[in-house]
């Protein structure tokens, strides 16, 4: 990650390829059961536009975001096996964790950290056909975004698109949703597995997702997002 050059367009942004070890990708990708690639879609995500059929699935052990999902039985069954395995847990998320902090430490000491408590939270996410997010630059509260990508069946634009506004110098300070029609895309980071796509929130980070799966019937696309938030006590 240190390594890698910071592009600058539209703005700050890493792409890390091979972002996690060879053997603790292949193991990340063999704990993901398939029944749950391929369960059906259960709850919209309603905080991400008007349209209904909006929908995805969401694998986390935390009680966050309990209102936009359905936390069924089975998405807890499939995290405790996750979780069980825990060398394969422990090295995911001390491998994140580290790479992350060693990456960001000359951003994160312009700060003065005392004043705010940093959390990290990490999820293993699957979007389906229906999903979609409009260009937004992510809640105030969040400092540092990583996005893995894990698989995806065939699609177009399976990748994080990153937008310019028409409107020179406009900038969203809460992390709102806008219509697409008042950006133009100026870059698209690719899906490829084990690519991981790192960025500081900021007021113009607009980004979002607008792929078109060749099966939309049986499509799932899986990341694996690590985010840190800051929060004043």
């Amino acid at each position: 990650i240190r390594e890698t050059p910071v592009a600058r367009e539209p703005w700050p942004h890493l792409v890390v390829d091979e972002f996690l070890p060879p053997s603790v990708f292949d193991a990340l990708l063999a704990a993901i059961p398939e029944e749950w690639a391929r369960m059906p879609a259960t709850q919209p995500r309603n905080w991400v536009g008007p349209d209904p059929d909006n929908a995805g699935a969401l694998l986390h052990d935390d009680g966050t975001n309990t209102q936009y999902w359905r936390r069924s039985d089975l998405l807890l069954s499939v995290f405790d096996a996750f979780k069980r395995d825990s060398a394969l847990h422990a090295a995911v998320n001390a491998q994140m964790e580290t790479d992350i902090k060693a990456a960001m430490q000359g951003f994160m000491t312009r700060f003065d950290m005392r004043a705010m408590n940093v959390r990290q939270i990490t999820r293993l996410v699957r979007d389906v056909a229906a999903y979609g997010l409009r260009p937004h630059t992510d809640a105030a509260a969040k400092l540092i975004s990583v996005i893995l990508y894990v698989r995806s069946d065939p699609g177009d634009h399976l990748g994080t698109i990153l937008y310019q506004p028409t409107e020179a110098g406009f900038v969203d300070l809460h992390g709102s949703f806008h219509d697409p029609e008042d950006f133009k895309v100026a870059a698209e980071v690719a899906f490829t597995p084990n690519r991981a796509l790192i960025f500081v929130r900021k007021h113009h980070t607009f980004h979002g997702v607008a792929f078109k799966p060749a099966d939309p019937q049986h499509f799932a696309r899986i990341t694996l997002q690590s985010n840190l938030f800051m929060q004043r006590p």
